[in-house]
């Protein structure tokens, strides 16, 4: 993974006076580091190019660009929307973090069926699988990008629970949509991405009928919940960042004290606001969180390179 992890733990770890509610939450944290006194926005402008065709391709024509590096991104830029709210900045940022950390399968390749159906529904931004020796996990998952930093402390503040407000609000939903769920599960089994990644990862037979089985239609979901991971990416700017210039041990501390607070903020939100969902205990949630140092920066960046892409 290209970015320093700094948290990695659930968070009954994380908190010793923890309750039983929270035995199935994980928290993660990525930080990108410094150079000459600036933090690295080349680096990490350059994992989201290396990782868009993950969301904006579907399996098919990543593999007949594989050798063709140029056309890839050419032709994945074509599926990405250029605007000022950067929402699929973290999308893509999602999917490399689900790529590279968790060795994730990419199921979905949601900014690619998002830009090429005439559906309106959303569902989650990423679809993953995640197989092990004997068994197989279904994440679902959906990124938020948020600023406010440079405001006063309390606006910041503010800032962040309506982005935690935000974010729950949309696990919510979903998990208390199953007409989304069925369009998720149905999407699933009708393109041949999932398929593809199965078979060129040799994933056991067992392992590829179990999934299959359970994402069809006439299967309840029920039985998908103790397998289904949520996890939540929230991209944030941090003042902390912003004025920092050298990637040491007190900037490393600093971060890691603010991100804790807003560690048990989200999750005591989430529970207070999930909890009343049907096997809730059974599924596991994660939130993962990534400071920045400007928003619009970024995204200025970002929207010019896929304009420049598309010429």
């Amino acid at each position: 993974m290209t970015f320093d992890v700094l948290i990695d733990d659930s968070y009954v770890n994380i908190f010793s006076d923890s309750q039983e509610t929270h035995k199935n939450k994980k928290a993660l944290s990525f930080l990108n580091d410094f150079e000459n006194g600036q933090w690295r926005i080349k680096k990490f402008m350059r994992f989201l190019y290396d990782n868009m065709a993950y969301t904006a391709l579907n399996h098919a024509e990543r593999k007949a660009l594989i050798d063709c590096p140029n056309t890839l991104l050419e032709t994945a830029a074509k599926n990405i929307q250029v605007s000022d709210k950067g929402g699929e900045i973290g999308e893509i940022l999602l999917y490399g973090i689900m790529n590279k950390h968790y060795k994730a399968l990419s199921a979905n390749a949601k900014i690619f069926y998002k830009q090429n159906t005439k559906d309106p529904a959303k569902g989650a931004d990423s679809v993953h699988i995640i197989c092990s020796e004997n068994d197989f996990s279904l994440w679902l998952g959906e990124s938020k990008f948020y600023s406010d930093s440079h405001s006063k402390d309390k606006r910041k503040k503010d800032a962040f629970k309506r982005a935690i407000k935000d974010a729950i609000t949309s696990v919510s939903n979903f998990l208390n949509n199953m007409s989304q769920i069925n369009k998720e599960k149905s999407l699933l089994l009708s393109v041949t991405d999932l398929d593809e990644e199965l078979k060129e990862k040799n994933i056991d037979t067992k392992i590829q009928e179990n999934i299959k089985n359970l994402l069809k239609p006439d299967c309840s979901f029920d039985n998908l919940k103790p397998k289904l991971n949520i996890p939540i990416l929230i991209l944030y700017e941090c003042s902390t960042t912003e004025q920092n210039q050298i990637f040491d041990e007190a900037y490393k501390e600093e971060i890691r004290i603010e991100q804790t607070k807003y560690i048990k903020d989200y999750f005591n939100k989430h529970f207070q606001d999930c909890s009343k969902i049907f096997l809730y205990e059974k599924i596991t949630f994660h939130l993962i969180l990534f400071p920045v140092p400007n928003k619009q920066k970024i995204i200025s960046k970002f929207n010019d390179r896929i304009t420049a892409l598309r010429e």
